[in-house]
């Protein structure tokens, strides 16, 4: 099994020519009882018939990661993420898109307890 993967630490908008990638996937390799990453190879071959590129590819490696790579990719411009993996993965990536409402909240009171209102 070869597993091509990108770290978060260090994560950069490649070029390809001319073309910077847009497309990233955030893959879960121990989802569908671990077949996502031993089929890896085989799937990503058929990933890139339908792309028509090679898309940046992240690894989660323990529960919370999906939300973590999507935010770090969205920060680095990637315009279209894809999760791969099970509901957990989707639901991660999905959360990576939000801030959380409670940094919201806590952002909104600190501003206005410093300037004396409620």
């Amino acid at each position: 099994m070869t597993i091509r993967t990108t770290a978060s630490v260090g994560l950069k908008k490649k070029k390809l020519g001319k073309k910077y990638w847009t497309t990233a996937l955030v893959v879960n390799p121990t989802s569908a009882s671990g077949s996502t990453g031993k089929d890896w190879d085989t799937r990503f071959t058929k990933i890139k018939q339908t792309f028509g590129e090679n898309p940046q590819i992240v690894f989660t490696k323990k529960s919370g990661d999906g939300t973590s790579l999507t935010r770090d990719l969205l920060k680095k411009g990637f315009k279209r993420i894809i999760a791969i993996g099970g509901d957990g993965t989707i639901n991660e990536v999905a959360n990576g898109f939000f801030v959380s409402l409670d940094k919201q909240v806590r952002k909104a009171n600190s501003r206005n307890q410093n300037k004396g209102q409620f």
